[in-house]
């Protein structure tokens, strides 16, 4: 009995099919160590941790480590407070020296200001002086022209009552010659009417 031939089909333009895969199969759980299994973890860890670990005489050395490094610490704590009181003594001395300079500047100042007011205070009483001889020269001065000046004028009101004397004596002569003419004119007609008179 002869078995059919296939025969392929011809190759087409179309996209091949993506194949689908099946996934993984799942692992099973691995199963738990045993008792002898975890002594040996245990030895092991063990064994690798022993070694790490201090002992009285490491605890010793490094306390003896912690004390010397504790002293250099100190000692150091101690420098720097012994540099930072120096450096502090310093500060304090500069400042105290400049304070002083400071003192002595400002002092020097205020005399050399107290010396400018005592000059001024002497220039000022100076001119105050000369300007009241000034003016108690001017008053004299002033006081003089016055005096002369009524002087003056009282011997010219005297002058002018000499004059006006004189002036009134000379009209009262004047007057009593007049009034003497007169008188004897009276008179000598009086004596002339009697005579010729009946």
């Amino acid at each position: 009995m002869t078995t059919p031939t296939l025969t392929p089909p011809p190759p087409t333009t179309t996209a091949p099919t993506p194949v689908l895969t099946a996934p993984p199969p799942l692992s099973a759980p691995a199963p738990a160590p045993t008792l002898e299994a975890r002594v040996t973890i245990l030895e092991t860890q063990l064994a690798t941790t022993l070694p790490t670990l201090a002992t009285k005489a490491d605890l010793a050395r490094l306390e003896g480590k912690m004390d010397v490094m504790n002293e250099r610490l100190e000692g150091k704590m101690e420098t720097m407070n012994a540099r930072h009181e120096a450096r502090m003594d310093a500060m304090d001395a500069r400042h105290e020296a400049r304070m002083d300079a400071m003192d002595a500047r400002h002092e020097a100042q205020t005399n050399r200001l107290e010396e400018k007011i005592d000059a001024m205070d002497a220039r000022h009483e100076a001119r105050m002086d000369a300007m009241d001889a000034r003016h108690e020269a001017r008053m004299d001065a002033m006081d003089a022209g016055h005096q002369a000046r009524a002087d003056h004028l009282e011997e010219k009101m005297d002058a002018m009552d000499a004059r006006h004397e004189a002036q009134m004596d000379a009209l009262s002569n004047r007057l009593l010659i007049r009034f003497g003419i007169i008188g004897l004119g009276i008179a000598t007609l009086v004596v002339a009417a009697i005579k010729y008179l009946p």
